[in-house]
């Protein structure tokens, strides 16, 4: 086999996707090159179903469309160049590749290599959990810590399981049953609705307070219930987007009383570093927190099948999207068979 005939998911405008068909080589690899079959891709329903509906581009340095859609992808490797050492033909590997058929990447891209005892769709859902990791890292949480992860989505769900796992008291928020039953499952202790948060912060954080508030939606209404709920010195993580094509909010979100005088902190915590440095100079980054969590998925510690409502062939994606948006069955996200 020398070439393959990849698809391609290209998104040209808001709700036109494009699936085009790209011709790779795979008879000659670089020294360093591997050649991979995509198993299984994840929709990350914020970003892609923004992108797909046109919400405002959370980016001002690049053209919004057209662009490529996913970058949950899990393949099999096909063929290596003979430097390789990360994987080897067979293996099952995480990479940050968009939904498509088939690539090509160099060795430094390969993110993990999929432990045999976990399968290729629930290592695709890896990265849904890592934003919520990534706020307790910059955070420097610590075990006993706690925490009020707000709005129940796929990033909520993860942010709530990473904290359980971590050690911390976990609370989470949301108006909906369905969502609330689901954040049991992954460890949170108390479920409140937000009209009832205040009251149940309070008596769950007891005398130290809630040291810690994620927010994962783009709400204002729940940013200013971040902004109450947590202690004096405290920290608030974003994982959502307060604003984003909701207009201004009916409140100073920087009021004195909310927040010069709780000397908060309020952190933007979607990114890490995807350097390949040494420990020493960074511990965590992209690649090393990958690992770990998949690592912890295949001990059964985190339950990344829980995060996983169907599976849809990848050809079907629009409609996947179409049934993410209208909340169809309530999902938590979808993955794409490829």
């Amino acid at each position: 086999m020398s070439e393959i005939q990849a698809k391609i998911v290209r998104l040209t405008g808001p709700r036109r996707l494009l699936f085009e068909e790209h011709t790779l080589d795979i008879a000659n690899l670089a020294e360093d090159q591997i050649a991979a079959m995509t198993e299984f891709s994840a929709i990350s329903p914020g970003t892609e179903l923004g992108a797909y509906t046109g919400a405002t581009p959370l980016r001002t340095d690049v053209e919004p469309y057209p662009r490529l859609q996913g970058y949950c992808n899990v393949s099999k490797v096909l063929k290596t160049g003979f430097k390789v050492r990360a994987c080897k033909a067979g293996d099952s590997i995480i990479t940050f590749q968009s939904h498509r058929s088939h690539f090509v990447i160099g060795e430094r891209q390969v993110v993990a290599v999929v432990p045999n005892n976990v399968s290729s769709a629930t290592a695709s859902v890896t990265y849904l959990f890592h934003l919520g990791y990534n706020a307790l890292l910059q955070a420097g949480a610590v075990a006993g810590t706690n925490i009020a992860v707000i709005g129940m989505g796929v990033l909520g769900l993860g942010a709530v399981a990473v904290s359980k796992m971590a050690g911390m008291r976990v609370a989470a928020i949301s108006d909906q049953e369905s969502q609330t039953k689901r954040a049991t499952k992954m460890g949170a202790q108390i479920t409140s609705s937000r009209k009832h948060a205040e009251v149940a912060l309070q008596q769950f954080s007891g005398e130290p307070g809630l040291d810690l508030v994620i927010q994962t939606t783009n709400s204002w209404d729940d940013y200013l219930l971040a902004l109450k709920t947590v202690r004096r010195g405290g920290q608030i993580c974003l994982i959502g987007f307060p604003g984003r094509d909701t207009g201004n909010p009916e409140f100073n979100p920087l009021a004195p009383e909310l927040f010069y005088q709780k000397q908060l902190t309020v952190k933007a915590v979607g990114f890490s570093p995807a350097s390949d440095v040494p420990p020493y100079e960074i511990r965590f980054t992209d690649k090393r927190n990958m690992r770990f969590l998949i690592e912890k998925i295949a001990e059964g510690v985190l339950p990344a099948d829980q995060m996983i409502s169907d599976e849809y062939a990848a050809t079907d994606l629009e409609t996947a999207y179409i049934d993410l948006l209208g909340h169809k069955n309530n999902p938590v996200t979808y993955v794409l068979k490829w």
